[in-house]
């Protein structure tokens, strides 16, 4: 009997600092959202370029990044402050998927929220609906702080402030 080993695809998670990692960022999130709301109406290239440079570009509010398997984009990962409020959002196309990639990117994410940003909470929203996630995001330590429209919005508080 053969044996064979099988090695996990490895999740690579940089900063998306050009325009170009950005589009990419978008492309994934545009994906996303086909995915969540059955909306395939993409967003044309010039109004994703107009939406770079209107809203990211050197926005100290909003931080992107991509994440990469074998060297192909397959996901996104984006912290941004609302108000003071810092929260963070992310995705990943159809393939990658199913692959504890969420869990690792939320996990970057809170963990550059709580020691880069230096914050004691981070904040997200979620559809009621969307069960997976929801268990993903209570098993990370986020608790539900309301609920309006079919959208829960959760807060993580950080370790570091808990005493964990």
């Amino acid at each position: 009997m053969e044996s064979s080993t099988f090695t996990k695809p490895k999740l690579i998670i940089r900063p998306a600092r050009s325009v170009w990692a950005i589009l990419l960022m978008r492309w994934v999130r545009n994906q996303v959202c086909e995915f969540m709301t059955g909306n395939n109406q993409p967003i044309p290239f010039w109004a994703q370029v107009k939406w770079y440079y209107q809203t990211y570009k050197g926005n100290p509010n909003i931080r992107g990044f991509l994440a990469k398997e074998s060297g192909k984009t397959v996901g996104y990962g984006l912290i941004i402050n609302y108000d003071g409020r810092w929260a963070v959002t992310a995705g990943f196309i159809e393939s990658a998927r199913g692959k504890g990639y969420g869990r690792k990117m939320f996990g970057f994410l809170n963990n550059y929220v709580f020691t880069e940003l230096k914050q004691q909470y981070v904040y997200l929203d979620v559809l009621a609906t969307n069960t997976k996630a929801v268990a993903l995001y209570r098993s990370l330590g986020y608790k539900t702080t309301g609920e309006l429209r079919g959208t829960l919005t959760m807060r993580c508080e950080s370790p570091y402030e808990a005493g964990i």
